[in-house]
């Protein structure tokens, strides 16, 4: 009975939850009403099946009595006495929870519970005003929610024990933009760590910390390490990349054995094409200490480089090699001669045009069809687009690609 009761319940909330993106009150006071309804439904169950248990018992005493009068239902222990006439509304005061209800941001009345206060570090990391998660509410999240972490940067006051690292928080937000804290992280994620991927049907996110990655299950807090091998040996450090909008992820790792990058899809590891058409590949770099993968609008398609052999920080590369993470194929570019020494912070101007900083001129090329060497040409008029900045929290959005802020990296020196 429990099992059918919890399917009506649950094909209940899917109605609802079709109906979100149309309904007019605020998401928070919305999950706050459902948890109510469940808990004043597992009250409602709890009582039914008593009812049905002692129906049960009183069936079997008059079966064993072999007469046609039935005899008294005997008590369950523990369970509540039935009335006569049972409500068939259930109650709509919560059954557990806190005592006092919260406040809703939106400004109604809300059963959660406030999540712990925080002191918020200005210019390294903010904590919002939150509630605490409650598994009732997972029905409700769909498009327009968000899930990210708020944590501080790599500090060189931090890595040499001058400061105490601030705990890494993570949150899932509505549409609204009521925040839930589901979990403080262990303190081995405190430093530089943020969402970069969300596996929504798992209820599971992928962190990433600088140079560590890990698979967090957001029901059992169970963390799952990402660990690369290179030829039979460990990878130095695992470096997320790129993420699109249906889950696939593509990683770079390296050791003394050589480097590469790897794509997550359908649940596995594999190496990604970039190994056959072009081994050689990087993620090019921004500024001195500083990386942030260029993406472009679709969050699939993502600007590698080759390096030459030339001196001085981000020489000119060789090659210009674009990725398509969903596709899984790798198109290469021979970059033309003589187009400038220092290459550096590339962006997509639009879906054939890619740009790069040269010799601190902004200078642009099209992409051919099929490849062909790329002439770069200045071009003042080129406005490099401005992304989020951490350290606050860049969230990944529900079905969504994960924004290119969050590979960015800054020198913790």
């Amino acid at each position: 009975m429990m099992d059918a009761w919890d399917e009506m319940m649950r094909a209940e909330f899917a109605r609802e939850a079709a109906d979100v993106r149309q309904a007019t009150a605020p998401v928070g006071a919305r999950v706050a009403r459902r948890v109510r309804r469940r808990r004043a439904a597992q009250a409602s169950v709890t009582a039914t099946a008593a009812v049905a248990a002692v129906a049960a018992v009183g069936v079997g005493a008059w079966g064993l009595a072999g007469s046609g009068v039935r005899e008294p239902a005997l008590p369950i222990a523990g369970s509540p006495t039935p009335s006569a006439e049972p409500s068939t509304e259930p109650s709509t005061e919560p059954s557990g929870g806190p005592a006092t209800p919260a406040e809703d941001p939106q400004g109604e009345d809300a059963t959660f519970a406030p999540a712990p206060s925080r002191d918020s570090i200005a210019g390294e990391v903010t904590y919002p005003e939150a509630y605490l998660w409650e598994d009732a509410m997972w029905d409700e999240v769909g498009p327009g929610w968000g899930v990210g972490v708020a944590s501080a940067l790599a500090d060189i006051s931090y890595l040499d024990g001058a400061k105490q690292l601030p705990p890494a928080v993570l949150y899932l937000h509505s549409p609204d933009g009521v925040y839930f804290e589901v979990a403080e992280l262990p303190e081995q994620w405190w430093e530089d760590t943020r969402v970069v991927s969300w596996d929504e049907d798992a209820r599971s996110v992928r962190l990433w910390s600088r140079d560590a990655g890990a698979r967090y299950d957001l029901e059992t807090g169970k963390i799952e390490e990402v660990e690369f091998s290179i030829g039979g040996s460990p990878a130095g450090a695992e470096r997320f990349v790129a993420a699109d909008a249906g889950g696939a992820e593509l990683w770079f790792a390296s050791n003394d054995n050589g480097a590469g990058f790897y794509r997550w899809s359908g649940g596995q590891w594999e190496k990604a094409a970039t190994w056959d058409d072009a081994p050689a590949a990087r993620v090019p770099e921004q500024a001195p200490g500083m990386t942030v993968s260029p993406l472009d609008s679709t969050g699939s398609r993502v600007v590698l480089t080759v390096a030459t052999d030339g001196e001085g920080f981000a020489p000119r590369p060789s090659d210009v090699v674009v990725y398509d993470l969903t596709a899984d194929a790798a198109s290469v570019y021979p970059v033309s001669e003589g187009a400038g020494a220092t290459w550096m912070a590339p962006w997509w101007v639009d879906g054939m045009t890619v740009a790069f900083e040269v010799d601190g001129a902004q200078s642009a090329a099209e992409l051919p069809s099929p490849p062909e060497p790329l002439v770069f040409a200045a071009d003042p008029s080129l406005d490099r687009p401005e992304l989020e900045r951490l350290p606050n929290a860049v969230d990944v959005e529900y079905g969504q690609a994960t924004p290119a802020a969050s590979t960015e990296q800054v020198c913790g020196c």
